[in-house]
């Protein structure tokens, strides 16, 4: 999944965001309100064994080893794909759970209502 660069048009401040190509537009929030994609070339992870060694690239940067280049996504509080997918699932799952629970207490307040009146 492609890296993006969106600013701030009130702070400048600019803010780097993993997206698939299809929702790159969608770009986050500061100063309660959306910014604005910076136009780049897309920034990916790339791997390469034609050398005989791994060259691992994240937003431009070279690492010799995918933990390097974890240490990188780390530090400057990024995501790696498989981290973005579960964090993703996660809230899926928390979503799901919450909709099956209050629609629990919903059910139970019409019977409740229903057999009280």
């Amino acid at each position: 999944m492609p890296f993006y660069l969106a600013e701030c048009s009130e702070c400048h401040t600019q803010h780097e965001y993993m997206a698939k190509v299809a929702a790159r537009n969608r770009t986050p929030r500061c100063c309660k309100k959306k910014t604005t994609r910076v136009i780049e070339a897309p920034q990916v992870a790339a791997y390469s064994t034609l050398t005989g060694w791994k060259d691992v690239q994240v937003n431009g940067k070279h690492f010799a080893s995918g933990d390097l280049a974890k240490k990188y996504i780390k530090k400057n509080d990024l995501c790696t794909t498989e981290e973005g997918a579960a964090r993703a699932s996660e809230g899926v799952r928390n979503r799901k759970q919450k909709y099956k629970k209050d629609l629990r207490a919903d059910i139970s307040k019409a019977v409740n209502k229903h057999w009280h009146h």
